[in-house]
C-alpha cells in the first residue's frame, strides 16, 4: 500500500517513554530499535511535546569544557548531561549531599 503511514509506535509507549519517563528522543530509538529522526518524526505527528521551559546557566570555561569532556566520554550532548544530573539530585535528593552550607561554592 503506497502512500500509508505505517506507525511503529502507539501513543500509549512513547508518551510513557517521553513524558512519564523522562527519556530523549534518543534514548527512546535506542531502547525500540528504531531512529531518533524516526522518534521524533512520530512524537511530533502525535503531538507529545515536553512543554518545558529552558533555564540559562552560566559556567566559566574550565567548568564548560569539563562539562564537554564528560558529555563527550558518554556520547550525548552538555544538555542532556546537565539534564540527567539535576534528574539524579532531583529524585535521589542530593542537595545535602553535594552542597555544604558551610564551604564556599564560589570559585
Amino acid at each position: 500500500m503506497a502512500g500509508k503511514r505505517v506507525q511503529k509506535f502507539d501513543r500509549e509507549t512513547l508518551y510513557k517513554m517521553y513524558i512519564e519517563q523522562d527519556m530523549t528522543s534518543r534514548e527512546i530509538a535506542k531502547a525500540l530499535n528504531s531512529t531518533q529522526r524516526s522518534v521524533q518524526t512520530t512524537l511530533s505527528f502525535l503531538g507529545i511535546k515536553k512543554g518545558r521551559e529552558q533555564a540559562v546557566i552560566v559556567l566559566t570555561r574550565i567548568q564548560q569544557q569539563a562539562f564537554e569532556i564528560e558529555a563527550h566520554a558518554r556520547e550525548i550532548d552538555v544538555n542532556e548531561l546537565v539534564r540527567r544530573m539535576f534528574n539524579t539530585i532531583i529524585q535521589d535528593n542530593l542537595f545535602t549531599a553535594i552542597l555544604d552550607d558551610e564551604d564556599d561554592i564560589e570559585q
